[in-house]
């Protein structure tokens, strides 16, 4: 749901924005993007079963090994996309639009490389909301996939353009990552914490 609801607010502030040419951009963008959360959601899938056994055995030694590799996985993935977006722009873009379309080309090109900021987070936010559910706390796993699904995604859209114009479309992804990492990071201490005690 929350990747029809990231669409639809892209949409319609890169249309009101920019225009028509910026959707054709935002397109190659998301499909993009759709690769990483396909990744990271692949490492995350794989960790939960995991947590969830030895969660069961009580051995939180092990969840917490598998919790630390889950999210090296993600962030060397996150690298890995973020360093190609960097890098291979040019040739990532042109697979999608070709150059003569100027326009929307140069518009997918600036766009993708401060989107691609926001590929450094994305796995470890989908990670500890994983993590999360495979410990059975729905309502922390909820709040963190609420926050970079809905709330600070939205909010970062209808803020930043207003200051920073088509920059701040393309940036609102990384500056929602960073405030979900923030909730999430509380949210587990808080749990660590309470595990320590």
């Amino acid at each position: 749901l929350s990747t029809g609801f990231i669409t639809y607010s892209f949409n319609y502030i890169i249309l009101r924005n920019i225009g028509a040419y910026g959707i054709a951009a935002f397109s190659v963008i998301m499909y993009i993007n759709n690769l990483v959360i396909s990744t990271m959601i692949a490492v995350n899938q794989a960790m939960q079963p995991l947590v969830s056994y030895y969660n069961g055995k009580k051995n939180l030694k092990k969840t917490q090994s598998l919790l630390i590799f889950s999210l090296t996985t993600a962030v060397i993935w996150g690298l890995i996309f973020f360093v190609s977006s960097q890098l291979f722009t040019d040739q990532l873009v042109s697979l999608f639009i070709l150059p003569s379309n100027t326009e929307a080309y140069q518009i997918a090109v600036s766009g993708l490389r401060i989107f691609s900021f926001s590929f450094l987070l994305i796995g470890v936010n989908v990670i500890l909301s994983g993590y999360f559910t495979a410990l059975r706390f729905t309502r922390k796993a909820t709040i963190v996939s609420m926050s970079r699904g809905y709330i600070f995604i939205a909010l970062s859209l209808i803020i930043l353009p207003t200051y920073f114009g088509d920059i701040g479309i393309w940036g609102s992804a990384i500056i929602s990552e960073i405030l979900t990492l923030g909730i999430a990071l509380s949210l587990y201490l808080s749990y660590a914490k309470a595990k320590v005690k």
